[in-house]
């Protein structure tokens, strides 16, 4: 969920999540927000919730399916930190795990 602050106008929207790092997400939405502003994030993931301020740092078009944003992530809670460590770190083992490596010929 994004809630967008605009003045006065507060906008909430649901939003697909496509990838999180510890420093910012990429996320779906269905109308474009303006690079440059900032939002407050609650993104529900297998765990708990990620709670957060973030600026929106570019956006584009995704084929239809909705408006592509790139969000840095500006004020994370200490919880929610915690959170999205637990979830990354798996992932970067992964990473570089040479058994996980592409070995298919090009």
């Amino acid at each position: 969920m994004l809630y967008s602050r605009g003045g006065e106008d507060t906008a909430c929207s649901f939003v697909r999540l496509e990838s999180i790092g510890r420093g910012g997400a990429f996320l779906v939405c269905e109308k474009p927000v303006p690079v440059g502003s900032e939002v407050d994030l609650a993104i529900c993931l297998a765990g708990g919730v990620i709670r957060t301020r973030a600026r929106v740092v570019y956006h584009l078009e995704e084929n239809g399916k909705g408006v592509g944003l790139g969000v840095e992530f500006l004020e994370l809670r200490e919880s929610s930190a915690e959170l999205l460590d637990r979830l990354i770190a798996p992932e970067e083992e992964a990473a570089a795990d040479p058994a996980h490596e592409d070995h298919s010929p090009a």
